[in-house]
């Protein structure tokens, strides 16, 4: 199901979520892996040229499809994980454990090269299990940056489009009464 709405958006917007994070993580300077590379189809070297690029994709779209788009954006946004709360969670416990078990071999009688041997691979894991959870935050707080940003300039879009509707509309009607004025007065001749 989610692969088929997915698919809707991408068809209906032209968004086409991992090709557009690929581009913002560039745009980001942040390391792209080696399988997501071949998303990458412009490259854009800072903000203002990647905003220009995304306005310019949706600036034919109608104030109302912006919106159901800046909707989607947003439950995309409300649906990224809390990676940190989520790790903060699983991860204390562990921490604690591998730390307790750290001081009960250290007391325990045992000989130097066996407590080398054990505690070796402990470390080894509480020093990967402190890198993922740094990679975990850092990704999830990219994937919340890119939906803020690109949810900005969509909002900035229709913003630009209901004041231009309103201009316009304020215009017509402006035309309008003095067409009404004209005409009673050219009637009252």
């Amino acid at each position: 199901m989610r692969n088929k709405r997915s698919s809707e958006w991408n068809k209906n917007f032209n968004f086409n979520v991992s090709q557009e994070k690929v581009i913002y993580r560039y745009v980001c300077r942040e390391k792209i892996e080696y399988f997501r590379k071949r998303d990458l189809v412009y490259k854009f070297d800072t903000y203002m040229e990647w905003k220009n690029y995304v306005r310019n994709k949706y600036m034919a779209y109608n104030e109302k499809s912006l919106m159901e788009f800046s909707r989607y954006l947003n439950y995309q946004l409300r649906r990224q994980p809390d990676i940190n709360g989520v790790f903060a969670l699983c991860l204390a416990p562990l921490y604690t454990w591998v730390i307790n078990f750290y001081f009960e071999i250290q007391t325990a009688n045992i000989s130097k090269i066996v407590f080398v041997i054990i505690i070796i691979p402990w470390v080894l894991l509480l020093c990967w299990m402190l890198k993922e959870t740094i990679n975990m935050s850092t990704g999830d707080k990219m994937n919340r940056a890119f939906y803020e940003d690109y949810k900005e300039i969509i909002d900035e879009l229709i913003l630009e489009k209901l004041s231009t509707t309103t201009t316009e509309n304020d215009l017509f009607e402006s035309q309008k009464s003095t067409k009404e004025i004209e005409f009673s007065h050219s009637h009252e001749m």
